[in-house]
């Protein structure tokens, strides 16, 4: 592992553990440690949110989630709803009910 990923990680860790002694920390309290820390290690890049997550074990991501997480997904039922959009291709059995023709539009 190179130097660089190594203070990246090290960094992280250490973003980890300073934002669960704060006490309900703000989103601005969050963003000062944050950059403190960064400018410690002399990143070239502030670490994004996930990566400072993946550095937390289980008990720890659940608090930092809250804090750290830009906002929860939005369902009434409490499922979300995901939409995958394939690319587009030609229709392997002509054109049927289920598949309008592929690209010929």
């Amino acid at each position: 592992m190179s130097k660089i990923n190594s203070d990246f990680s090290k960094a992280c860790s250490e973003i980890t553990q300073s934002l669960l002694t704060i006490t309900e920390p703000s989103k601005k309290q969050v963003k000062e440690e944050i950059k403190k820390i960064c400018s410690k290690y002399s990143l070239d890049r502030i670490p994004r949110n996930y990566e400072i997550l993946s550095m937390a074990n289980e008990s720890e991501f659940n608090k930092l989630r809250k804090v750290l997480l830009k906002k929860p997904a939005k369902t009434a039922s409490g499922v979300a709803v995901v939409a995958l959009m394939p690319k587009p291709y030609a229709c392997p059995h002509g054109r049927c009910t289920y598949c309008p023709g592929g690209i010929e539009y």
